[in-house]
């Protein structure tokens, strides 16, 4: 294996990186068995307790896998995020904490729409209207979900335009509109992708994907906005942590 010594000063956050840059950059391809915990810390000049902590992050965020009796080996080197589902967080926070560049691609801009239960759902009255967008989310370059947003017109402000292709819509209610968002109502469920949500995340066609299903409320217990979300199995994983 090739020479890549670190410094022992940056310890298991540069172990990290550096083991997670070899599998993105095909160095240690899909598949491959890594070397013993004590030949890699040797290769890498750090202790194995910091070797340790940086395998059970790149574990953790899907790069490797452990199989007892056999070894640790390399997985497919696209994006892996794991979230539990019990509290509610940005979907951008989530993917740049976890060192992955967060992108945006708008596929429907933002116009009128009249959606009745949507409407209801916000507690619209018959004469305020509601808006919508459509936009892709990205964590280095790979699609892993599709935002359809809508918002009552009531909340649009000239900074939506440029908050809907770059940042999260929490933060646009919480710091734009001092409307901080406290909790949203949440629907779970798995559908198959039709041909136009394939495209759009990179799948087959029938695919199975998750589907989230939310209203936001502010602290005052308003509902807000309404958004559902698509998501690419392959990539973002939800789980629950159940206590009995």
């Amino acid at each position: 294996m090739t020479n890549f010594k670190i410094k022992k000063q940056t310890l298991a956050q540069a172990t990290y990186q550096k083991l997670k840059t070899l599998i993105e950059s095909k160095e240690l391809s899909e598949g491959k068995k890594l070397s013993s915990e004590l030949n890699l810390s040797k290769m890498l000049d750090v202790s194995r307790p910091i070797l340790r902590e940086a395998l059970l992050r790149l574990e953790t965020e899907g790069y490797i896998v452990r199989k007892h009796g056999a070894g640790t080996f390399v997985l497919d080197s696209k994006p892996n995020l794991r979230s539990g589902l019990e509290k509610l967080d940005s979907i951008t926070e989530f993917v740049t904490e976890r060192d992955y560049q967060i992108g945006t691609k708008i596929t429907e801009t933002l116009r009128a729409v009249q959606d009745q239960k949507i409407a209801s759902d916000l507690l619209l009255e018959t004469d305020q209207k509601l808006v919508y967008f459509q936009r892709v989310r990205t964590a280095d370059g790979v699609a892993f979900s599709i935002d359809n947003v809508y918002i009552p017109e009531k909340y649009l402000d000239e900074q939506l335009l440029e908050v809907q292709s770059k940042e999260s819509m929490l933060e646009y209610f919480d710091h734009v509109l001092q409307h901080k968002i406290k909790k949203s109502d949440c629907l779970f469920y798995a559908e198959n992708a039709n041909q136009k949500t394939a495209k759009q995340l990179e799948i087959e066609e029938n695919q199975a994907v998750q589907i989230m299903e939310q209203t936001f409320f502010n602290t005052l217990n308003q509902p807000v906005f309404y958004c559902k979300t698509t998501v690419s199995n392959t990539i973002l994983q939800f789980y629950f942590v159940r206590n009995r």
